[in-house]
Order: structure tokens, then C-alpha cells, then sequence
């Protein structure tokens, strides 16, 4: 059986909402929990330093301790995080995890972001208990719409929220405000940096031998870099001369590379190098995938003995069953590959993009298949799984993940053209959306009769979606009727077909068929509600409750 990625809620990866493990061979670092400690005081603590200054290390002792009041939620940003309802729906997985009253967040599709920050200001200034969440590598989001939501939550921030950041840069947040009112806490590279007593402490852990003279030269030339220290280690106890390693050891960012490169890559046997640099191309990754990439068997036996060498790779859950290499270390065997093996890149992609396939990660997935020009799969993917990735709101997502896809690709590929106009309609561009539908129709006729039944069930999706912009409620019914006759796969079978009885009942209430909308926005309300689809049970409850309320039956449209 092949392993599956754990996940949260809203298909929220599970490993993004646990707590990474403290590393071993730790040092205390009381100087810096206290001030965490102090930070727990504001509305926001910033934890703003360079790749590799313990940023996360900190954090994780910190709760680990226990010290933090009240609940916590923890978030590990990835790079696909910087859109705004991606992010915010990985947010609300996180608090739901951890405060169960706000269990009822939810972001329903088509939704303004807009309307959730109140709803979860309310909620938020409800608890009982204070909640601290922990926003980590978050110099991933860019996206200026998510920075001022973020900036407005700080502005406006209940009693009961306290906000950690960890990051690389300074967010583009008005701190010098926050700063002058006493509303902010930081934590900055120079606080990080291990003190020589430090250096000292972490040298006696991992059982280096070096002289006291050496230890102070390595705390000089690394400056107290924590990533640059532990790097250092794993060269220093199988090097024959402890003493001119040090003596020729920087701790500059080109430097450090260099090292890594000198004096870590170089220093791999031939096959633990192939691994690593095959496997870097993805974010995370456990031993099947390991395999997969390689080519080879043992990945989760190799992924373990790295994580006990230290510094190199960390897992991601205490099962030791999902792994992450260092960020640096990672960019670094990438560049390594590239100029290695660049041959070998598109073919490592697809590999990645066909495991992600068969284990349920469509958008993980469809990045790879792009990555590796692997249009097919891409199209095979997206083509399958554009549905229900937008049932569960990763539309836009995916819209964007195929927006590299040149147009004569998207043109000559039907699933893709239809996948790409379902996206579309979801945007509301109903105009180029049946440009892509008509190319889509022009390429249907000459496929083999597999391909054409499943691109049935998206003609008819798209169709639905089509007749609700457009307001034509007979083309509503013939579609969702098609829809409701399929047969679809047991997991996505109930939301499917809440979304085509809201999407039913949506074009009947522009339609001014009051009666048929009613009765078919109240069933898909009853699925979404049987199948936890808090998305689908919003929209049609939304227009439910406008539909009461066309009828003067104000109590019931706002009861709902």
C-alpha cells in the first residue's frame, strides 16, 4: 500500500499544522524563551532573521515548553501559500485544530475574503483562553492582499490573540506603528546568534572535539549562524584535522555555500549524494516517493539515518514517516542537480508528478507535471481533478499552477481546454471560457470512447456552470441532470452533487422559479451538511436565505 500525505481540514496538509520536533542535541536557550515569553504580552512577536538562524528551533522549544498561554495554532507556509484563500483557508485549518470553537470558520467558494476577518475577530474575541498563532517561513507570502489583511487583523486585533511570525525579511506590516504603541515584540538575527557560551554548550552536545581556541574561531566565523554551526558539526567529526577545518571555515552567505558544496555535498558517498540530489526536487517527501524519484528501494530506511546524522534532513512527524531537507540544503542540491544532470530534471518531475497522482495530491501533481513539460499528465490531472479541487476551494490554485501551459498546448489537449474553461467559469469569464469549450468540442470527435466518457462528465459540469452565469435555467436543468445521473467516485460523490443541486438552484432563483430554487438549494444544504462541505452548505444556505427574504420571510432568512 502506498503511503498517502496526512491532512487537516479543507485538504490542508497535516504536517503544515504540527509543531516540527525540537532538533537533538539541543541547547537551552533561556535568554531567548524569555523573551518569547514577554512577546506573548503583544498583539504580535516578530521572529525576523536569515535561513538558518533557528528561527523554527526556537519556536518549537518554546511550545514544546509549554510556555505560550492558552491554545496554540501552528502554520508552516509553503511557496503555493502566497494566494490569498489558499492562505486563509490553511489558516482556519490551523485554528480549527486547535480552539474547537472556531471550528465554524469557514471560507465558502466565490466568498470574499473580506467577510471572514470580522467573523473571525468575533470568534476569536469569544474564547475564553488567549491563542497564539504561529505563522512560520511566512517571507513566503508576498501576495499584497493577504499582507493587508494581515496588517487590518493587527490593527484590530481582540485581546485574546497574540501572533507570532517567523521570517526571513521584515513583512511589509506598518511595525514602526505597532512598534511606537508598544505592540510589538522581536526576536532578530543578532538575539539568535548563538553567544560563544552557546557555541561552547552545542559544540559539548554533539560531542565535537576541538579545542577551546577552534570552538571561539568557528563562533567567529560563523558569527553564531545556528544552520552554519550545525553544517560545521557534520564535517568536523570525520574530519582528519578538526583544526585547519576550522581555520578555513567562513560564515558568509557565499562562503557558507561554497561549504555546503566543499565540504558536505562533496563529502557524501556517490550513492547517499544521488539520493539526495534525485530527491531535493520536492518540498517533502517520505520513503515511497524517495523511491519513486530514485528509482531504487530503502528511501525511508536512508531518509532516518540522515535525520540522525543531524542538521541534514528533519522529519515532519513524529512517526518519522515524512521528512523536509533543509531549505538551503535543498537549494543548494538543486543547483547541484541543474548543473550535474539537467537532462535528468524533466524526467524526475514526471516521476514526482505521477506519484502525486496516484496518492491523492493533484496540485502537487499538476506543479511537477508542468515543471517537467509532461503535458499529458498535466492534462490528465487537471482534467480529472479540476471539480473537486474547486469544490474544496483550490480553483484559483490551480487556475494559476496551469497558467505556464502554452496556449497551443491547452488548445490541442481537450482535457486541458476543458478543465481550463471550468476554471474559468468559476472566475466568471464566460467569454473566453467558451472559446475553450468550442476548441474543446472541434478535438472531441476523433478520441478514443474512454477519453470521451470522461470528458463527458466535464461538458456537463462545465455546461452547469455555464447556464448559471448566463441565467439559462432550462440548459440549468439539462445539465444538472446529466450530472446527477453520473456515477462518480465514492469520496467526491455527495459534494458533487451538492454543488450541481446549489449551482441548480441558484440559476432557478435568477430564473425567478422560486419554488424549484427553494427545493433544490435546501437538498444540496442537506448533503453539504451530510458530507462536512462547509463551502457548498454556505452558498446554498446564502441564497436560500435570499430567496426568504425576496419572499418577505425575514425570520427565516436570517435564521439562516
Amino acid at each position: 500500500m502506498k503511503a498517502t500525505r496526512p491532512t487537516d481540514r479543507d485538504g490542508v496538509l497535516g504536517t503544515k499544522l504540527a509543531v516540527p520536533r525540537v532538533p537533538t542535541a539541543v541547547v537551552r536557550r533561556e535568554r531567548l524563551l524569555d523573551r518569547l515569553d514577554n512577546g506573548a504580552a503583544t498583539p504580535l512577536t516578530l521572529v525576523s532573521a536569515p535561513a538558518g538562524s533557528g528561527k523554527t528551533a526556537l519556536l518549537a522549544a518554546w511550545l514544546e515548553d509549554g510556555r505560550p498561554p492558552g491554545n496554540v495554532a501552528w502554520l508552516s507556509i509553503g511557496a503555493h501559500d502566497d494566494e490569498r484563500r489558499r492562505f486563509w483557508a490553511a489558516v482556519v485549518a490551523a485554528l480549527a485544530r486547535s480552539a474547537p470553537p472556531l471550528k465554524a470558520l469557514a471560507i465558502p467558494p466565490n466568498a470574499r475574503i473580506d467577510s471572514l476577518l470580522p467573523t473571525l475577530l468575533e470568534l476569536v474575541g469569544g474564547l475564553k483562553r488567549p491563542l497564539t498563532l504561529v505563522l512560520d517561513d511566512f517571507h513566503q507570502v508576498r501576495d499584497p492582499a493577504t499582507i493587508a489583511d494581515l496588517d487590518g487583523l493587527l490593527e484590530h486585533a481582540p485581546e485574546r490573540l497574540r501572533l507570532v511570525v517567523a521570517t526571513r525579511m521584515d513583512p511589509s506590516f506598518r511595525l514602526e506603528r505597532l512598534r511606537v504603541a508598544g505592540r510589538l515584540a522581536e526576536v532578530r538575527a543578532s538575539d539568535l546568534a548563538f553567544t560563544l557560551g552557546e557555541t561552547e554548550a552545542l559544540a559539548a552536545e554533539l560531542d565535537l572535539a576541538l579545542a577551546p581556541d577552534d570552538v571561539e574561531t568557528l563562533w567567529r566565523r560563523t558569527e553564531g549562524w545556528a544552520a552554519g554551526l550545525r553544517l560545521a558539526a557534520l564535517s568536523l567529526k570525520e574530519h582528519p584535522d578538526p583544526h585547519a577545518f576550522v581555520a578555513g571555515f567562513a560564515g558568509d552567505d557565499r562562503a557558507v555555500s561554497d561549504y555546503l558544496i566543499a565540504e558536505v555535498i562533496s563529502r557524501q558517498p556517490a550513492a547517499t549524494l544521488d539520493f539526495l540530489k534525485r530527491t531535493a526536487i520536492v518540498d517533502r517527501l517520505n520513503g515511497d516517493l524517495a523511491d519513486a524519484l530514485t528509482g531504487a528501494n530503502g528511501g525511508d530506511r536512508i531518509l532516518a539515518a540522515l535525520v540522525r546524522s543531524d542538521g541534514l534532513v528533519e522529519a515532519l512527524d513524529t512517526g518519522g514517516a515524512w521528512y523536509r531537507y533543509h531549505p538551503l540544503f535543498a537549494e543548494v542540491l538543486r543547483m547541484e542537480l541543474a548543473r550535474t544532470s539537467p537532462r535528468e530534471l524533466p524526467e524526475l518531475h514526471r516521476r514526482a508528478g505521477r506519484w502525486h497522482a496516484d496518492n491523492g495530491q493533484p496540485l502537487d501533481a499538476v506543479r511537477h507535471a508542468v515543471d517537467a513539460r509532461d503535458w499529458e499528465l498535466a492534462g490528465e490531472v487537471a482534467g480529472e481533478h479540476w471539480l473537486s479541487l474547486l469544490i474544496s476551494g483550490h480553483g484559483a490554485v490551480l487556475r494559476e499552477l496551469i497558467r505556464p501551459v502554452p496556449a497551443e498546448v491547452v488548445r490541442s489537449c481537450p482535457e486541458l481546454s476543458l478543465a481550463t474553461a471550468g476554471l474559468l467559469l468559476d472566475a466568471g469569464d464566460e467569454a473566453a471560457a467558451e472559446v475553450l469549450r468550442q476548441v474543446a468540442r472541434d478535438l472531441d470527435h476523433d478520441l478514443p470512447e474512454a477519453r470521451r466518457r470522461r470528458l463527458a462528465v466535464a461538458w456537463t459540469a462545465t455546461d452547469l456552470y455555464r447556464a448559471r452565469l448566463l441565467g439559462n435555467v432550462e440548459e440549468a436543468v439539462s445539465s444538472a441532470s446529466q450530472v446527477l445521473d453520473e456515477h462518480w467516485q465514492r469520496d467526491v460523490a455527495d459534494d458533487v452533487r451538492a454543488l450541481t443541486l446549489a449551482n441548480l438552484g441558484i440559476a432557478e432563483f435568477w430564473a425567478d422559479r422560486p419554488a424549484d430554487s427553494a427545493r433544490h438549494l435546501q437538498e444540496a444544504v442537506g448533503l453539504a451538511r451530510e458530507c462536512g462541505n462547509d463551502y457548498i452548505q454556505f452558498l446554498a444556505q446564502g441564497y436560500g436565505a435570499a430567496g426568504d427574504a425576496q419572499a418577505g420571510r425575514l425570520d427565516d432568512a436570517w435564521r439562516r
